[in-house]
């Protein structure tokens, strides 16, 4: 039961740091062309 609850937390924090990582290099990419134009 205690391990079952540690891969949970781990699945959590791992989904939202891939969630995280992904959203910030999307941010990064859609703004790249403006970050030129300036």
């Amino acid at each position: 039961m205690d391990s079952l609850v540690k891969g949970d937390v781990f699945q959590i924090v791992k989904n939202h740091t891939v969630s995280f990582v992904s959203d910030s290099y999307y941010f990064s990419v859609s703004n790249y062309p403006f970050s030129i134009s300036l």
